[in-house]
């Protein structure tokens, strides 16, 4: 849940969107936005960049896209 968002640009040519508990929701950088979402803990549980989607499902368990050949 977003209680408060607040984007800051020109980090670098990067835009960073943050929720209200200060994390980072998305960033975009040279035209590509890499969203963020968390899990109730606070925890990072997923990354959306360039159509890849990484899952994270607790601290040991990463899910990655493959590579394509």
């Amino acid at each position: 849940m977003i209680l408060a968002r607040r984007t800051y640009t020109g980090l670098g040519g990067r835009s960073v969107a943050y929720d209200g508990e200060n994390r980072p929701v998305s960033v975009t950088h040279n035209g590509v936005t890499t969203s963020y979402a968390y899990g109730p803990d606070g925890s990072r549980v997923r990354k959306v960049s360039g159509g890849h989607t990484t899952l994270w499902l607790g601290a040991d368990v990463e899910i990655r896209p493959r590579a394509r050949s």
